[in-house]
């Protein structure tokens, strides 16, 4: 999904306080873009060319606008988890227009604040013990051993120190990051960018003995 898409969902999810219908592939297409775009950057002749700076702005904006459609999605199936516990009502409507993992999450957190609401509001024994006979609740919220497996690590990208001698429009470096650079800075950078920031004199080495 592009740019344009990505803002029209979150400008949706802002007004109301329910939840907008979503293509159920947004965060798979959009990473999909992503992967476009950060390939178009990596082949660019010149990484610091104003196409190569354009590309960079649209790739943080298209992460930071995906970002706030999890954070808003989010907060508002913890809040419909909530009440339907406090109540035992659920928007059926609202329900159909999460997400499959989304509703795995709501789920989830159902059961989990159930059992916690069960531990809790639970009276202590006449003993007076402070004991209860209900066992911890069973459910907890864990991430499935499976998929943490599957997740592959990030390739390791050398970092150098330098000192930033002119102001850098933003750039994206070969780590994925989007750098923004003023005069003065002293940061650590991929080599290859710092490589290139040298050879221009935008930038100084600082590691001693390079």
């Amino acid at each position: 999904m592009q740019l344009e898409g990505l803002r029209l969902i979150v400008l949706q999810e802002r007004e109301t306080g329910k939840l907008s219908e979503i293509p159920a592939d947004v965060y798979a297409s959009t990473t999909r873009t992503l992967g476009d775009l950060q390939a178009q950057v990596y082949g660019a002749d010149d990484p610091l060319g104003p196409e190569s700076r354009i590309l960079a702005e649209e790739i943080q904006n298209i992460q930071e606008s995906l970002k706030d459609i999890f954070r808003l999605r989010v907060s508002k199936i913890l809040t419909l988890a909530l009440a339907q516990v406090d109540g035992n009502y659920a928007d059926r409507e609202e329900r159909k227009r999460m997400l499959p993992e989304e509703r795995s999450v709501f789920d989830t957190t159902v059961e989990a604040l159930k059992g916690c609401k069960s531990s809790l509001f639970t009276p202590e024994t006449p003993e007076g013990t402070g004991e209860t006979d209900i066992p911890p609740p069973e459910h907890r919220v864990t991430v499935p051993e499976e998929q943490a497996q599957t997740e592959s690590p990030p390739a390791t990208v050398s970092h150098t120190l330098v000192r930033i001698l002119a102001d850098v429009d933003p750039f994206m470096g070969v780590d994925g990051r989007v750098y923004h650079l003023r005069k003065g800075d002293i940061v650590t950078i991929p080599e290859s960018n710092a490589a290139v920031l040298c050879e221009r004199n935008i930038a100084l080495n600082m590691n001693i003995g390079i």
